[in-house]
């Protein structure tokens, strides 16, 4: 390893170097130096409103503090975000906390995360790997934000989940809460027909395999309508629930698919299934005739 690098001050940003082995392990490649050259020349709102890079939008967009926007943090405690990434929530946790400190991996993406929210909050930024970095201190909250599903790639051991909680725990003061999220593969777009995250149309329209491979979930949600039209004690009720998912599910999906909230050339995959429904209900309403194939 090279001579250390020295530390950084960005605004109210500290980058530390101190565990920075000088390689940056996780990166979404070039389009990383693009992020960090329109956070430095602050066209970030500009960025968002005429750019149609995904990575821009994930990394840029406000919408992203609304996973804990809501939350009550105590104001003059202290919070360690494991796992910063581009800072889409290290500004609302600066503007919320006394005292933020980050873990990250990637250089570039702590700058991106700096320059991004120099002017509106503070925090400290430890660079490298989780798993190396010793600190003196222990803290309110611990954030574990898209993180923990993939300790796996950065902790050693037969179970890195586990061990990954374990150093949360002891990065903990005594009364000190946890903050988990994962992706969620519940959430409302899943309903509407949506493949998994970070694929499918939405991410990658050239990517024609996982555009097939997503076409196995339809087989699948035909099966268990047959199988609740089996066993389901209302019909009826059956139906009115698929109408309304289908109904609250047609604005997300046409906005997710282009850029208008209404898109009469295609909806969402819960109309289809309710219209099976209702065949399944015909079909079995028709008188039974002797000698059909």
């Amino acid at each position: 390893m090279g001579e250390r690098l020295q530390n950084e001050v960005i605004g109210g940003y500290k980058l530390n170097y101190r565990f920075y082995s000088g390689q940056d392990l996780y990166s979404d490649g070039d389009i990383e130096e693009q992020m960090l050259n329109i956070c430095k020349e602050k066209r970030i709102d500009e960025a968002l409103r005429e750019g149609d890079s995904w990575p821009i939008l994930y990394h840029f967009s406000k919408a992203r503090e609304n996973l804990l926007e809501w939350y009550e943090f105590d104001r003059d405690a202290s919070l360690l975000e494991i796992g910063a990434g581009c800072g889409a929530l290290t500004g609302l946790f600066g503007r919320r906390l006394a005292r933020v400190v980050c873990i990250e991996l990637s250089r570039r993406r702590s700058l991106i995360n700096a320059y991004k929210n120099a002017d509106t909050a503070s925090a400290e930024i430890f660079v490298g790997n989780f798993e190396e970095i010793e600190l003196d201190e222990q803290f309110d909250y611990v954030t574990l934000i898209l993180v923990l599903e993939y300790s796996k790639l950065y902790l050693g051991g037969n179970d890195p989940f586990h061990a990954m909680l374990k150093k949360v725990r002891g990065s903990l003061k005594d009364g000190g809460k946890a903050i988990i999220a994962i992706e969620n593969k519940m959430g409302m777009k899943y309903f509407s027909g949506a493949a998994e995250d970070h694929t499918g149309v939405a991410f990658f329209p050239h990517a024609l395999w996982l555009r097939c491979a997503g076409r196995l979930a339809f087989p699948i949600f035909a099966f268990f309508l047959a199988e609740g039209f089996g066993h389901t004690a209302s019909r009826r009720r059956y139906l009115l629930r698929l109408l309304l998912f289908a109904l609250l599910s047609e604005l997300p999906f046409d906005r997710m698919n282009g850029d208008t909230w209404t898109d009469w050339s295609r909806q969402n995959v819960l109309w289809t299934l309710a219209l099976g429904l209702c065949a399944m209900t015909c079909v079995g309403r028709a008188p039974r005739q002797t000698g059909w194939l």
